[in-house]
């Protein structure tokens, strides 16, 4: 801009200084030069937001997502979209460039038109100008590719992810407009952004010719050549009430509508596997299902796995059986109410990550990987009819701190609370059934209260962090290398005031305090426990 004023001086320079000289056609110029600067800068910026709106809406597209709200921004320049996935875009629709004055147009200046346009392998791709943009010969996809997860059930790593799209990006520098599709690294030159005068090119239209909602949809079109409408549906709120009077007909009382945009679904009456792959495979958006008046005993294995929106799901006190991989990863479910289930399946929640409470009031059996890998587990209640826990339940859940096993409890499978590296309270309540290796040998419990029950200990295979821990009055006999482990152990109080027998050596070294009761302190002082401890002390009442 400093080199338009100083052109502006030296022409008046040259003129003269003459008192009649009127330069008002000349600053006129210059000031209209530098409103079209300022308008093709925020046409520039509207269109790289308008890019990366165009490639979101692809995606949304390919993912199966809906459209939640449509709303006008405040300036009417266009409208601000909110997805059910909870992202949001902008998109602006185009207004023609002012003309120049008479006398004074040049050569129009040159907006590109960017779109995308579905292949026939149904693919979209990028273009520019009605042409497919190339990169190194190649057609440029406007959408990602996700890579393929690892099978459940089976510990092989998860496949690769999928490269996203290439999204392009424009600027204008020295009148001419540049893409670059390579982030920015390289910039390749299109055409003049402004009029030769400087005071003519026109904007043109921008690439969204219009937004419209028609029968559930809500429908982009784009300013191509082909006027390519893309659609995405609109989801409806509020929540759809379904009697089902015969199992099996869920399918025939929907309409097409209701299956591409209900977000809520209550369901009364008798369903069957039918009606829930139904719920699965029909129900594209649906995020919450109540079930709480349904007579289901049991959600059959694989119910609603991988339903990537599902959020919520309300059980009724009929249902006591959660099938097999039912929930299996279910990525964004947060909330299961369970009021009646006994038996929960093999990997029923696994690959849950968004998973944070659940409690379970009456169950009885909790089989293999039935958590695992849910990350964000911060709590779970179990009932005091809990029998059994498979393995490898809780594996991977490295958010929980602290859990409790109930005197129930009978039988507890191996690496249950393998990588919960931020379990750091573990509190034992049944009987012996800690012979298993059922933490990682890495793990973090820093604490360990052995509940009242417990009589005997076998060896602990973990515990390389344990600094304090716990043992009931109830215990009578701790078996050699129990606490081999356990190399930072610093205290432990015993309340059994009748001496536990150890075998062997149960401790990896001596430890720092042993607190027991006041009454058995010369009991516990005379007996070999002296040989591994510092001190032995009286509880502190």
């Amino acid at each position: 801009m400093k080199k338009l004023i100083l052109y502006a001086l030296l022409i008046a320079g040259c003129i003269g200084c003459s008192d009649d000289y009127d330069d008002s056609k000349l600053w006129d110029s210059v000031n209209g030069l530098e409103n079209r600067v300022a308008k093709l800068e925020e046409l520039c910026k509207q269109m790289n937001t308008n890019i990366s709106s165009l490639q979101e809406i692809v995606t949304a597209l390919q993912k199966n997502d809906s459209i939640k709200s449509v709303a006008t921004l405040p300036d009417g320049s266009g409208y601000l979209i909110t997805f059910s996935s909870g992202k949001t875009i902008t998109i602006y629709h185009g207004k023609n460039g002012e003309d120049g004055k008479d006398g004074h147009n040049g050569t129009d200046g040159v907006t590109p038109t960017i779109s995308v346009r579905k292949d026939t392998d149904g693919v979209y791709y990028w273009t520019v100008n009605n042409d497919w943009l190339l990169v190194d010969g190649k057609k440029v996809k406007a959408e990602g590719a996700d890579g393929a997860d690892g099978k459940p059930g089976i510990d092989g790593e998860d496949g690769t992810n999928g490269k996203d799209g290439i999204t392009p990006q424009f600027k204008i520098e020295d009148g001419y407009w540049y893409i670059s599709y390579d982030n920015e690294q390289s910039w390749t030159k299109l055409g003049k952004a402004t009029g030769d005068s400087g005071l003519n090119g026109t904007d043109g239209d921008n690439f969204f010719k219009g937004v419209s909602i028609e029968d559930g949809y809500v429908c982009f079109t784009l300013n191509d050549k082909d006027a390519t409408i893309i659609k995405l549906p609109f989801v409806s709120e509020s929540e759809l009430t379904i009697e089902v009077k015969e199992p099996g007909t869920l399918k025939s009382l929907l309409t097409d509508e209701d299956m591409r945009t209900v977000i809520s679904l209550k369901l009364v009456g008798s369903l069957n596997d039918d009606d829930f792959a139904t719920i699965r495979y029909w129900m594209f958006v649906v995020e919450n299902v109540d079930l709480s008046e349904t007579d289901i005993s049991e959600v059959p294995e694989n119910a609603f796995r991988e339903m990537h929106r599902l959020k919520k799901i309300i059980l009724p006190e009929s249902c006591t059986e959660i099938g097999d991989y039912a929930f299996y990863g279910c990525q964004i479910l947060v909330r299961v109410d369970v009021p009646a289930v006994l038996n929960i399946g093999v990997s029923a929640f696994e690959e849950c990550v968004n998973l944070e409470n659940i409690e379970f009031p009456m169950s009885s059996e909790i089989k293999d990987r039935a958590f695992y890998n849910c990350r964000n587990l911060l709590n779970i209640t179990f009932s005091d009819t809990l029998k059994t826990i498979g393995a490898r339940v809780f594996y991977g859940c490295s958010s929980l701190t602290s859990i409790f096993l109930p005197v129930s409890l009978s039988s507890i499978g191996t690496e249950v609370f393998y990588e919960c590296d931020n379990l750091t309270q573990l509190t034992f309540s049944g009987r012996d059934i800690f012979n298993n290796n059922v933490f990682s040998a890495n793990n973090n419990i820093k604490n360990v209260v052995v509940a009242e029950g417990i009589v005997s200990l076998g060896r602990f295979m973990w515990g390389a962090n344990v600094l304090t821990i716990t043992l009931p009055k109830s215990l009578t006999s701790i078996a050699a290398y129990t606490f081999q482990a356990c190399t930072k152990l610093q205290e432990i109080t015993c309340y059994a005031i009748s001496v536990p027998t150890l075998t062997g050596n149960p401790f990896a070294s001596t430890f720092s305090k042993l607190y027991v009761p006041s009454q058995s302190l010369a009991k516990y002082r005379n007996s070999t426990w002296q040989w591994f401890c510092g001190q032995i002390l009286p509880i502190k009442e």
